[in-house]
């Protein structure tokens, strides 16, 4: 998920300070918020015994699953189509390797609404026209990951900037073994936003999981906007 063309510390610059036992490093960033909620979309484990339109099918199955739950009661629903639209951005439009829309705007939140819908047979026809209308090929070849998350507990530098954060959920891409409580934070220098873990050896450490993509913070937007700490790194 990492690349080039990210700079999510923007342009600060950070030296990390090793200990004296060269087993922690001392860094300095950003928490951008908790995982929350983890989608695990593309069943890998099904990939030699099932065909292309099986494994979509179950694909779009898992991300509905996770839209009923992220956008279930009425508290959340007025955050439907800004949550609709960066998930569609982050699943079917990988700006960053074709130019090429897997699934249009439109018709992905007209699917999503169906998804909602307390009718079994209304959310299976709407999962069966979005395997319908992806183009299978293009969907395996740029599936990412296949790990979707929302997070939650963002924690804003409100007293930095006039801008506010909106207070509905981030989406990202991470790896499958990401889970609900990992942190997701930008470490100063990192070109990229990245997954840690609260360490149980060591409380009050963190170790590192992996890089992610977050849509709105790939290019130094959360600079200013988000409470400085430090990060011990065992």
């Amino acid at each position: 998920m990492g690349g080039p063309n990210f700079k999510a510390s923007g342009s600060i610059k950070w030296q990390p300070q090793i200990s004296e036992d060269s087993k922690v490093l001392t860094c300095k960033g950003m928490v951008l918020g908790t995982i929350d909620k983890v989608a695990f979309l593309f069943p890998y484990e099904k990939m030699a015994t099932s065909t292309k339109a099986d494994l979509a099918h179950v694909y779009f199955s898992n991300l509905a699953d996770f839209i009923r739950a992220t956008f279930h009661d009425s508290e959340v629903t007025s955050q439907f189509d800004h949550g609709i639209e960066v998930i569609h951005q982050l699943l079917f439009v990988p700006q960053y390797l074709i130019p090429r829309v897997l699934i249009t705007s439109k018709v992905f939140h007209q699917h999503c609404v169906s998804l909602l819908s307390t009718s079994p047979t209304i959310r299976l026809d709407a999962i069966k026209h979005l395997v319908s209308t992806v183009n299978l090929d293009l969907l395996f070849q740029f599936i990412g990951t296949g790990t979707l998350f929302s997070t939650i507990n963002i924690s804003r530098n409100i007293s930095s900037t006039q801008e506010q954060e909106p207070t509905s959920p981030t989406y990202g891409l991470c790896y499958p073994y990401c889970e609900s409580g990992d942190t997701i934070a930008i470490i100063y220098g990192c070109t990229v936003p990245v997954a840690l873990r609260p360490s149980n050896k060591n409380p009050g450490q963190f170790e590192v999981l992996c890089d992610v993509h977050v849509d709105a913070y790939m290019h130094g937007e959360a600079i200013g906007k988000f409470e400085e700490r430090e990060f011990e790194i065992c």
